[in-house]
Parts: C-alpha cells; structure tokens; sequence
C-alpha cells in the first residue's frame, strides 16, 4: 500500500538499495517488481545503480575510487528511472 501511495519515491528508494553491495537486495527488488508492488522504473534504476560483489573489493582496494564509481552509476540511474516512470 505505501507504494502505491508514493509511487513517485519508487526508484529513488531502488536506486539507493542498488548501492549496497551484494546481491541480496537486488532479489528484494525484483522479487517486489515481480509481485506487482514497485513500477518498472523502479527496477530498471536497480539495476544501472547495482554495483553488485564487485564493489566488496573495490573498497578494500581504494575506497575513494569505489565511491565515485558508485556515484557514476547512481546518476544515469536515477536520471533513466524517472524518465521511464514518468513517460512508460
């Protein structure tokens, strides 16, 4: 139901959960996309910003250069879901 309501923070929130590191909420999103609870747009934003495992050894290695790469990704990410949530 709160979807439903704010549906319009939808990709925002499954941009911010593709980057965490790991595949884990990954499958929360597209399992609530398979279900019908969060748009499209939402999962596709989920799936620019998912940084995945990689970014476990990319902050052992070099922390700043992990960040600016998750940032590089949150961007278009967040720029195509809500070109797709609002024209889809």
């Amino acid at each position: 139901a709160w979807f439903s309501e704010y549906a319009i923070y939808a990709p925002l929130i499954a941009v911010a959960i593709g980057l965490l590191p790991g595949c884990g909420p990954q499958i929360v999103i597209t399992t609530l996309y398979i279900q019908g609870i969060i748009p499209f747009s939402a999962l596709v934003g989920n799936a620019i910003s998912n940084d995945g495992d990689a970014l476990f050894p990319a902050l052992a290695m070099a922390p700043k250069a992990a960040l600016i790469a998750t940032l590089y990704s949150a961007i278009p990410a967040l720029l195509v879901s809500y070109f797709l949530f609002w024209y889809l």
